[in-house]
């Protein structure tokens, strides 16, 4: 199970990243001087403005989106701490007391499970 937990867990985690760098790579496209002058040829100064405008806007809204994918994180970690720490303990005293292989094994998805709750809630 944990392998399949951690699989999807890199999967979100790469999905949310490559979408994240694809807009950022927008962005400087947008902003490179060949782009910027060729969607502004010709046009008047209200689109002008508005290009300029639509850019900035594309540009804070993936700096919200960084953001609100950080504030989830932090707010899944603040409400799950206490269960965290649980694992954390339960793991970490299994290790030092030799436990059965499979009791530290339970331990150990116990652990990725709660942390997958984190990151796949996002």
């Amino acid at each position: 199970m944990s392998l399949l937990v951690r699989e999807q867990l890199q999967l979100l985690d790469q999905g949310r990243d490559q979408l994240v760098e694809k807009i950022f790579q927008l962005e400087i496209l947008l902003n490179s001087p060949g782009v910027l002058a060729k969607l502004q040829e010709g046009a008047d100064k209200n689109t002008k403005i508005k290009i300029i405008e639509s850019v900035l806007d594309l540009s804070l809204a993936r700096r919200r989106l960084e953001n609100a994918l950080i504030e989830k994180i932090a707010t899944q970690l603040k409400r799950l701490e206490p269960e965290i720490q649980k694992g954390i303990d339960n793991l970490d005293r299994a290790i030092n007391e030799m436990d059965e292989a499979n009791n530290i094994l339970n331990f150990i998805n116990i652990l990725t499970g709660i942390i997958a709750r984190v990151v796949g809630l996002l």
